[in-house]
């Protein structure tokens, strides 16, 4: 089913992936697509020299446990010898499959833009001409006047219950103070997390994969908070959002020495209020 007045704003990454797959899976196909593709991409990040020390880095974190090393290609099973199991948990969508394949697949008409950054000109003008007034935004950058005053809406999936957890990490500082996540659905403002809520939804708190946060749990439970909202605006023909509430808190990034009390959160407590 073609949802008149609903568009992407896309980058081909988990998030989007996820969106596009769950909608389609849903029979709720959106009027347009418009997939951002970065100038420059794939561009060496480093210098001669310093590839070899980067990766010894990366390595010693990875034994000490402080990240999770995911290689999307799954082309390797393991990093020097230490195996890693494949995110599964959480996979309700193909990681694999990329955004246009998905897209072109299902005939939804789609716009490739490439472009330095999501808020050039050429972007916002092909968001600016596009049919749907609201688009469901996939990610990409954080969006600036110049986008959103295109006259259109954008549709964030915010990975945190609203207004009580707006910034960086809040899903691991959800499972540290609550030990339970959400993710919140809201028009995006030029105040970071904070436009009209249009809808909320709790889920059970992630697994441990690789001693850490499954990678696939954030794109998860946003992709299946839109379905809902979206599947909503079909059936109704419009979004019933409301201000949020006055206060919240805002996070920022998450010192290591914090993860490692997240991890054990994980294995043992219980929800709490």
């Amino acid at each position: 089913m073609l949802v008149k007045d609903i568009g992407f704003l896309l980058v081909d990454n988990r998030r989007s992936r996820a969106y596009v797959q769950k909608l389609v899976r849903n029979s709720l196909l959106p009027e347009l697509a418009v997939v951002f593709e970065k100038e420059g991409r794939g561009t060496p990040r480093f210098q001669d020299g310093e590839l070899g020390r980067v990766a010894d880095v990366i390595r010693a974190a990875f034994e000490e446990r402080k990240y999770f090393l995911y290689d999307p290609d799954h082309s390797r099973n393991a990093v020097d010898g230490v195996e890693y199991r494949r995110p599964e948990k959480y996979a309700s969508f193909d990681i694999d499959e990329p955004v246009l394949q998905t897209l072109a697949t299902n005939g939804i008409e789609t716009l490739r833009v490439r472009a330095p950054s999501i808020n050039d000109e050429r972007v916002v003008r092909a968001v600016r001409a596009g049919a749907p007034s609201y688009f469901i935004f996939g990610g990409g950058g954080i969006l600036r006047k110049e986008m959103l005053s295109t006259g259109k809406r954008f549709i964030h999936v915010h990975p945190g219950d609203l207004p009580g957890f707006r910034g960086s990490h809040c899903i691991e500082w959800a499972v540290l103070e609550r030990a339970r996540c959400a993710a919140s659905a809201i028009f995006m403002s030029e105040a970071i997390d904070e436009g009209d809520l249009i809808a909320r939804r709790r889920f059970p708190r992630p697994e441990l994969e690789n001693n850490a946060i499954a990678p696939l749990y954030s794109a998860h439970i946003r992709s299946e908070l839109l379905v809902q909202v979206v599947s909503r605006f079909a059936k109704e023909g419009r979004f019933q959002a409301k201000k949020q509430p006055a206060g919240g808190q805002t996070y920022y990034k998450m010192h290591p020495a914090l993860t490692n009390l997240v991890f054990h959160e994980l294995l043992g407590a219980g929800e709490r209020e």
